[in-house]
């Protein structure tokens, strides 16, 4: 199975697992998801864009399509969270718990569900990215000045 099968099959996974709760502190919706480009990080970390020009710190390790799509999004009605790790084949398994706002942070929770029972996965180790909107209309004044990330195992 190539890369490109592995990145189809953990989108395909990630869009119905990526839905955000109905109790969730902040609603958000996911809009682009993928293997990332460069050597990736050792933790996941977290952006926060109130605006396209706050991007330049995350856009150049997404890929074209990354790109694309942040480019495409609604900076007026919409700010964009992204979420880099370096989580490869494992990547499916993330699903996103929470996104809550602490004072000035947003604060994203992700938890590392357990492989299904009685499967095989890839050990491949490369970096993914989730991009997600939350509408600024839900964030009170003064707005969030970062994002921050939290992983754990289910």
């Amino acid at each position: 199975m190539g890369r490109g099968h592995l990145a189809r099959l953990a989108a395909a996974g990630a869009a119905l697992a990526l839905v955000a709760p109905a109790s969730a502190g902040l609603q958000w919706r996911l809009f682009a998801h993928g293997i990332g480009r460069g050597q990736g990080q050792p933790r996941p970390s977290a952006y926060l864009a109130l605006d396209l020009a706050h991007t330049t710190g995350f856009a150049p390790l997404l890929p074209a399509g990354g790109r694309s799509a942040l480019a495409g999004n609604d900076f007026t009605k919409d700010a964009v969270v992204a979420i880099l790790g370096e989580w490869g084949c494992t990547d499916h398994r993330i699903v996103i718990r929470s996104v809550n706002r602490r004072t000035r942070t947003i604060v994203v929770s992700l938890v590392l569900r357990p492989p299904t029972q009685g499967t095989a996965e890839c050990l491949a180790i490369y970096p993914t990215y989730r991009l997600l909107a939350i509408t600024k209309a839900q964030l009170a004044r003064p707005l969030p000045t970062r994002a921050q990330v939290t992983l754990a195992r289910a």
